[in-house]
């Protein structure tokens, strides 16, 4: 597989430790969170709170499936925005709290949305789908929006590889809706492709926190690092979100 390897060298050292380890992070492109590049939210998040503590990141692009599979026989160390999943926790490892994953060391908190084909009657109630007649679409590899639909008696097409490819089948006439992240979402209803025939439906499909998330054998050997990685991008954000709200609250 050709890959385009981004290395981003982090010189710190930790105290006590012999020498710098190197995370190598498998990527997919889902901006603005995050991208091959290294330059989404998400992976500025995590490169700062790794130069706090002395990592050395490496990242590389993948499709998501792809990178859910190097993770997942530890070809590659982590993932850098992934939601918490019982099928995931199997084969990596998440920032937790007790039994439960630590939404205070989140990399980031986003929306997902119902998107709809203009001149469609199906609809969203927040908790149910009605006048619906096709399957709904998400992107492949989306697993837990996939399992989510299919818990409330959803049909699903997740053989879509992109919002890009859902948006096309939907005005192809193959489905009505498509639940994708906000803001790729909307971006793409700026396109031309798609402007004034794809619209987003007001009640959100999920409010859902995603995590960096490494392999098992990065975390068993670097434990108190990643603990103090996951301490510091939680505060991090925590402290942008208070500048951004200050921000905002001045603004009004």
């Amino acid at each position: 597989m050709h890959r385009v390897v981004f290395a981003f060298t982090l010189a710190l050292l930790l105290s006590g430790q012999a020498g710098a380890v190197t995370m190598h992070i498998c990527t997919g492109e889902t901006p603005p969170y995050s991208t091959g590049a290294a330059s989404g939210t998400a992976d500025r998040l995590i490169l700062q709170a790794a130069k706090e503590v002395g990592l050395t990141i490496e990242y590389h692009s993948a499709p998501l499936a792809r990178c859910r599979e190097e993770i997942r026989l530890n070809l590659s160390d982590g993932f850098p925005a992934a939601p918490y999943s019982k099928l995931s926790s199997g084969y990596c490892v998440f920032p937790m709290k007790g039994s439960d994953p630590d939404i205070e060391r989140a990399v980031l908190i986003r929306r997902t949305l119902v998107f709809r084909r203009i001149g469609s009657k199906a609809e969203w109630s927040g908790t149910e789908f009605s006048e619906l007649t096709t399957p709904v679409l998400v992107q492949f590899g989306a697993y837990l929006q996939r399992d989510n639909l299919k818990a409330i008696g959803a049909q699903v097409d997740d053989s879509g590889r992109s919002v890009e490819v859902n948006f096309a089948k939907m005005l192809a006439g193959r489905a009505d809706l498509a639940v994708a992240p906000e803001q790729s979402g909307l971006a793409m209803l700026e396109a031309p492709s798609y402007a004034g025939k794809i619209e987003a439906l007001p009640i959100p499909f999920s409010n859902q926190a995603y995590y960096l998330i490494v392999s098992k054998r990065f975390y068993e050997a670097n434990s108190e690092l990643m603990q103090k990685l996951w301490d510091a991008m939680g505060r991090i954000r925590r402290s942008q979100e208070q500048i951004a709200q200050r921000k905002t609250t001045r603004r009004r």
